[in-house]
């Protein structure tokens, strides 16, 4: 969860909902292919160059290009996102049902998510700022 956006709900006195319990991140995180992280870990060299390339397609909202950029990372991977993004979905979902609701997942479960969303006939926008 992010710590910040923990912090400020909880000043405002807001609700605060988790989307999966600890012990669903477990089994997604023991479901990373070892070998994803090993070659990550390989190409360490190529990281400065390509955090540049994830920052500005991040800042530019460009989600489907941050996503495509990113999937050499290990967590980009059936355990971490497929399996997970239904569950987040229900439980955005679920508290979409009993009130306004702000959700924070990681970026790469954005599409995930979205279409979701889409699929069961809501009307999805992008803000911009």
């Amino acid at each position: 969860m992010d710590l910040e956006a923990f912090q400020i709900a909880q000043k405002l006195a807001r609700r605060i909902r988790y989307l999966e319990t600890i012990e669903d991140q477990l089994a997604a995180l023991d479901g990373i292919p070892f070998e994803r992280i090993v070659n990550y870990l390989n190409h360490i060299d190529h990281w400065k160059a390509h955090k540049e390339l994830f920052l500005k397609a991040f800042l530019e909202g460009n989600m489907e290009r941050f996503v495509s950029m990113t999937g050499v990372f290990p967590t980009r991977c059936e355990s971490i996102l497929a399996k997970r993004d239904p569950i987040f979905f229900k439980g955005i979902q679920a508290s979409l049902k009993e009130d306004r609701t702000v959700a924070f997942v990681g970026v790469a479960h954005i599409p995930g998510i979205r279409k979701l969303f889409l699929e069961e006939g809501y009307h999805v926008t992008q803000e911009d700022s």
